[in-house]
């Protein structure tokens, strides 16, 4: 991020405003300023739209303004190393645990993963809910809990297979027949 400030004492604050503004497209950022030391001009190239404002942001003040609230529990569920029982997740896999994390982060309501036959979409689910039992996430983010998590399967037999990739949450799983 980088601030550029053009100043001009005996013009108005937004004479140099179009210069300023080919420099802050070509450095690619986002918030460019104005100046003729008395007035300051904010221009937002993601709103497309300027304003005066009494004096300059903090960077902290900018940086909450960039960053996604939600980045940060997105990052902190994904720095969550995963469970390795002889194999670790193979390239596609990772991609859909950090998708689908991310949609969780973002509050998405519903998340769809459609994989092939044998791609391992049960050990995904199940890194997945690791994770986030591991990150004591659910939807309350003031109270943190694990997670409840409902794996529902129309034959007996895809539960007991699910059952053994989720044996390392034994503890906290239960069947209802």
């Amino acid at each position: 991020m980088a601030i550029i400030e053009a100043k001009s004492e005996d013009k108005e604050p937004t004479a140099g405003l179009e210069q300023v503004k080919r420099y802050g497209q070509m450095l690619h950022i986002r918030f460019i300023y104005a100046t003729n030391g008395h007035r300051i001009y904010e221009f937002d190239f993601q709103e497309g739209r300027g304003d005066f404002i009494e004096s300059y942001p903090k960077p902290h003040e900018l940086y909450h303004r960039i960053v996604d609230p939600n980045a940060n529990i997105e990052q902190e569920i994904i720095s969550i190393s995963y469970h390795y029982d002889g194999r670790k997740p193979r390239y596609y896999q990772d991609i859909a645990i950090r998708k689908a994390i991310s949609a969780i982060a973002q509050d998405q309501e519903r998340i769809l993963l459609t994989l092939a036959t044998g791609t391992g979409k049960t050990y995904i689910s199940f890194q997945i809910v690791r994770k986030l039992f591991q990150a004591r996430r659910s939807r309350d983010k003031e109270i943190k809990r694990r997670p409840r998590v409902l794996f529902l399967a129309d034959r007996n037999i895809l539960v007991d297979q699910a059952m053994n990739d989720y044996n390392p949450l034994e503890g906290d799983c239960v069947k209802i027949t």
